[in-house]
């Protein structure tokens, strides 16, 4: 693949690689938007059992990607359901380490 052409320009290939990082970036982008307004609405329908399991694959997908504030916001949705469900322990430690993450 070549970085320019004989004008100076950018290749072809080039810029469509760049085209589909682009997009692949915006979709997921886009699938986090959506994870995001579901836990919401898990979370604020009192279905915390069902929003700490989608959050976890929010963990999961951000470790992927290595995306720290996303799995910031995971950690910090499963505290916030074990602190629900009265689990006081469980909930310190994962808002703590939610904490950690976005001091970084």
């Amino acid at each position: 693949m070549t970085e320019t052409g004989k004008n100076g320009r950018k290749s072809v290939a080039r810029t469509s690689v760049e085209r589909s990082r682009t997009h692949g970036q915006n979709a997921v982008g886009l699938y986090c938007s959506i994870y995001r307004g579901y836990i919401e609405v898990l979370t604020l329908t009192g279905k915390y059992a069902r929003a700490m399991e989608m959050a976890r694959k929010v963990v999961i997908v951000s470790a992927v990607i290595d995306d720290p504030k996303m799995k910031a916001y995971g950690l910090h949705i499963i505290g916030h359901a074990y602190f629900r469900l009265g689990d006081y322990s469980q909930a310190l430690q994962h808002l703590e380490e939610a904490s950690v993450l976005r001091q970084k």
